[in-house]
């Protein structure tokens, strides 16, 4: 895939999939999240939603596998229960909520970074179910627009690995309290857009001119020194 292909492409499997490209489980996950984000209305069980709470904690270290195991239960429970019903409205809650289940899947390495020409086929698969099928579920659920917003998510989460960029040898307090206020739900880009203008970082900046940044956000995690 060429750096044009990168960012015109609206399907999220060959994103994830293109020669040299690496990626951490945790920004795999947090791709899910935000995939099943975009199916949010569909997922009418309040277990759902904090399922998907305890997947984005897991990215991060702050919950367990056995909190990720029943997440991944209970999503399961509700997935084959909505299944028996057969009106549109069930049939896309069961498909949001399928997202769900693959979002939770049950980690084979947790922590390691892949690339996809070293993968064992238990990582391309898990692979496959944490990345792909959560992107599927939006698929089934909303529309071929979703889908290619799906694409879009990976280039937010990724970046642009053709243009690898720099983490600014430091980063105002300010604009690292924006950050993490961002990554807690906050909205308040445009404040960090302008900390980091201040502070002379003006292509950084230009980043947060969108208002929406979902967790994994390859801007939010350089200036919070995640992966």
């Amino acid at each position: 895939m060429t750096e044009r292909e990168w960012l015109r492409c609206d399907d999220p499997t060959q994103m994830f999939t293109a020669d040299g490209l690496q990626f951490s489980e945790r920004k795999l996950r947090l791709f899910a999240c935000a995939c099943c984000a975009l199916m949010k209305r569909h997922l009418t069980h309040q277990s759902l939603l904090k399922s998907l709470l305890t997947v984005a904690k897991y990215a991060d270290g702050f919950a367990s596998v056995k909190e990720l195991k029943e997440s991944h239960h209970q999503a399961t429970e509700i997935c084959t229960a909505l299944l028996k019903g057969s009106r549109e409205s069930q049939i896309k809650q069961w498909a949001a909520a399928k997202g769900v289940v693959f979002a939770t899947y049950l980690p084979t390495g947790r922590g390691r970074k892949w690339r996809v020409d070293e993968w064992t086929k238990s990582e391309y698969e898990e692979y496959y179910v944490i990345g792909w099928e959560p992107a599927w579920s939006a698929f089934r659920v909303l529309n071929d627009k979703k889908f290619a917003h799906a694409a879009s998510l990976v280039r937010h989460i990724v970046g642009n690995p053709f243009r690898p960029f720099v983490a600014p040898p430091s980063c105002p307090s300010p604009a690292r309290l924006l950050a993490e206020a961002i990554y807690s739900g906050e909205d308040c880009a445009f404040a960090l857009h302008d900390a980091l203008l201040d502070a002379g970082h003006v292509e950084l900046a230009e980043h947060f001119r969108e208002k929406e940044h979902p967790k994994g956000c390859w801007a939010l995690d350089l200036i919070l020194g995640k992966s």
